[in-house]
């Protein structure tokens, strides 16, 4: 019998494969569980939730080893609910013939990723075209949404200088007004038109088919995030022709088959009217109205794959394409994102969002934090999911309930008092209490860092969590003296940039080369930061815990004036000729992120018969170092 022991199983990937013309990701796979039966058989069996809203997914699985790919696990291999043609719902199953796939290989750390999609390029069930005002419009269904596959072409073509009549009749332009160019591309509206001079409501049907309606921002924002999202799913949602050159990515793999229509403006009869950008862009409105005068649509271009969506100047007044979505069957619950949360301790709050009765719900933050202090949400799929955000900031939370159809949203403000150096700091990623300690222009934690999951040294992988070794691999010595981690694993594989929270709590990050300089020099003014080996006077000394509890004798120097309370932790290294945990009370090393080349990384270091500080560099690829944290706002 095969040995295919340490099984680790990963969730959903996005990616594109061919069935049916081509398939698309929107289900969530979720508590997935693999287990090698034990009769001999080779069999794996498969267990999965799947959450959505097709009744018709496909399910596929793909094999890796120790984090390498090693092919793609076929139909022929399987029974069960995988394929085509599986319903949502939890308790789903299968069961792998792993022998059949690759036989008389014994494997450790197999890993198995399963991933779900669904068909594209059919017509809606039971409605492949719409009759409307003497025209044929053909339906697309794309995942839970239903659109016509056309912009609309309705109404009395009137010219483009002329403002249209608020009456009872549909008036379009047609570019230039040519109208081969309806024919083409679809007719030309006015917002207000579009809208039927309706109350302007998100949803409003407009001059739209009955059961169908002008699509919102929330619906826009559903399709754009089933192809990408908005900086690439222009591509996905472009027609291959009907634009100019380049017309960047435009795959069409959506079967949206988005056309070039242009726009155009006119100005109610002062002149300078005009039709503009045709095969160069396409505005498709929205019923989204804005608080102010200017008007909500989707925008797509030739040159680029953006799919975004903007405002329109409100004067002159601008055209803008028609593509009607069909009426959702049924609706989202009622979001409820929960009380707001401001002048909060520290960096995490639990949010208090509604669970869905119907749909599926998402956290998102619609606030415009800056780049460098963006929240985090422990699980955006949890309505009740921990936040993280920066001391000082204030996030707009949005709560949205999807049922792949349409979104049903509620905001909530959550606001972060400002961090008092000096005060203990709890990470809530697991409960660790941190001291924490202002010397020279940062705020340091005066504790090194003990986060992750511990694995022998060497043994990282890269699935994204956080991995640690212990030294002598004793989880009782990261308690004491915080836990070893190599240079890529401290700032989880961010290797530019100078300051990367890595595997810090939100608000802090894995000091530069210059923070640790600041460090010493400001304790100690011979210290030269340029320097290689020992330097400066008694800087080492300064940030070293007195004693002989957590250092060998002599502690030469230790006073621990600083506050910094440093121990002599050790280091460990996966190089051949030296394996192993070594020197534990005898030195601490501590990690920057700063790069001394391309390979080497600089690191300070301290003795337990030193009153200096050590400054080197060493390969970012072997050594497992300590990681203390410097807290965000205080970086000059």
């Amino acid at each position: 019998m095969k040995h295919f022991n340490k099984l680790k199983f990963l969730m959903v990937l996005l990616l594109l494969f061919g069935y049916q013309g081509m398939a698309q990701t929107r289900g969530r796979v979720t508590n997935v569980l693999a287990e090698q039966r034990v009769d001999g058989s080779d069999i794996i069996d498969v267990y999965y939730n799947l959450a959505g809203f097709s009744d018709n997914y496909i399910v596929s699985a793909e094999l890796f080893h120790n984090n390498s790919h090693v092919g793609t696990i076929d139909e022929e291999w399987c029974t069960g609910d995988f394929g085509p043609g599986i319903l949502p719902g939890d308790n789903k199953y299968f069961e792998y013939n792993i022998g059949m796939h690759k036989p008389e290989m014994e494997w450790s750390k197999t890993q198995i990723e399963v991933r779900v999609y669904f068909p594209m390029g059919d017509p809606c069930p039971g409605q492949e075209f719409v009759s409307y005002l003497g025209k044929n419009y053909n339906t697309i269904q794309i995942g839970g949404q239903c659109w016509l596959k056309e912009n609309l072409d309705a109404g009395t073509q009137i010219d483009y200088e002329v403002l249209p009549w608020q009456g009872g009749d549909i008036e379009k332009y047609c570019y230039d007004n040519d109208p081969e160019n309806c024919e083409t591309y679809g007719g030309l509206y006015h917002w207000w038109e579009a809208m039927f001079y309706g109350q302007g409501l998100p949803g409003s049907q407009g001059i739209c088919p009955q059961g169908y309606h002008i699509p919102t921002n929330y619906e826009f924002d559903i399709l754009v995030d089933l192809f990408g999202g908005p900086a690439v799913a222009g591509g996905g949602l472009k027609d291959v022709d009907f634009w100019n050159p380049p017309n960047t990515g435009a795959t069409n793999t959506s079967f949206f088959s988005a056309r070039g229509a242009g726009t155009g403006y006119n100005s109610a009869g002062i002149g300078g009217d005009a039709c503009i950008e045709l095969e160069n862009l396409t505005y498709m409105w929205t019923s989204s109205m804005t608080a102010g005068p200017n008007k909500p649509a989707f925008a797509l271009y030739h040159n680029n794959t953006s799919a975004a969506l903007i405002d329109l100047a409100a004067e002159p007044f601008p055209f803008g394409s028609v593509r009607c979505m069909k009426d959702c069957s049924t609706q989202p619950s009622t979001s409820n994102a929960g009380p707001d949360q401001l002048d909060v301790e520290g960096n995490y709050v639990a949010l208090a969002a509604n669970a869905p009765a119907y749909g599926i719900g998402r956290w998102v933050i619609v606030s415009d934090n800056p780049a460098e202090k963006q929240g985090v949400f422990a699980d955006e799929w949890d309505h009740n999911s921990a936040f993280y955000g920066y001391p000082g900031e204030t996030y707009t939370l949005e709560w949205q309930i999807s049922n792949e159809c349409t979104i049903s949203a509620d905001q909530c403000l959550i606001g972060f008092a400002t961090f008092n150096c000096g005060d203990d700091f709890v990470d809530h990623r697991n409960g660790k209490v941190y001291p924490t300690v202002q010397v020279g222009d940062f705020c340091w934690m005066a504790k090194n860092m003990d986060i992750g999951e511990q694995t022998p040294i060497g043994n990282y992988t890269t699935t994204g969590s956080i991995e640690k070794s212990c030294y002598d691999d004793d989880p009782a010595n990261c308690e004491e003296y915080g836990a070893f981690y190599n240079w890529s694993e401290a700032v989880q594989q961010d290797y530019t940039g100078d300051y990367r929270r890595g595997i810090c709590p939100v608000g802090w990050f894995i000091p530069t080369d210059n923070a640790w300089c600041n460090l010493v020099s400001s304790i100690d003014g011979t210290v030269d930061c340029g320097a290689h080996g020992w330097t400066g006077t008694d800087a080492g000394g300064k940030l070293k815990e007195p004693g002989i509890g957590h250092w060998l004798d002599p502690n030469t120097g230790a006073s621990n004036l600083s506050g910094f309370t440093a121990f002599g932790a050790g280091w460990a290294t996966k190089y051949y000729s030296n394996f192993g945990f070594h020197e534990l009370k005898e030195s601490a090393r501590f990690w920057t992120s700063t790069h001394y080349s391309s390979s080497f990384r600089d690191y300070w270091y301290l003795g337990n018969d030193e009153a200096r500080v050590g400054r080197s560099y060493v390969s970012s690829w072997y050594d497992e170092y300590s990681v203390r944290c410097v807290h965000y706002p205080n970086l000059k």
